[in-house]
């Protein structure tokens, strides 16, 4: 089991059927990727994308309006530094 980590990521939103853009910086603790995990570029892209996506979105008023998500990380703890321009990205 890996213990939790703080990140600072930057948080995108967009809604372009409707014109709406939200941009927010936010702290947030997850369980920190494990060492092979960190030393595989696709581990680490799939593992941004399970645990950083969950932090998007706008709310229930857009759940039915297609988005395009985006999460980057701007600062990470010691230990993590690869993690600072990590980026995970969907849209739907």
């Amino acid at each position: 089991m890996t213990s939790p980590i703080t990140l600072t990521v930057r948080i995108g939103n967009a809604y372009p059927q409707i014109g709406r853009e939200f941009t927010r910086v936010e702290t947030v603790t997850v369980d920190a990727p494990a060492a092979e995990t960190m030393a595989d570029p696709d581990r680490l892209a799939d593992w941004a994308r399970d645990t950083l996506l969950d932090f998007t979105g706008e709310g229930p008023e857009y759940a039915a309006t297609h988005g395009v998500y985006e999460v980057t990380v701007t600062a990470a703890p010691e230990g993590y530094s690869d993690l600072v321009g990590l980026e995970a990205y969907a849209e739907g």
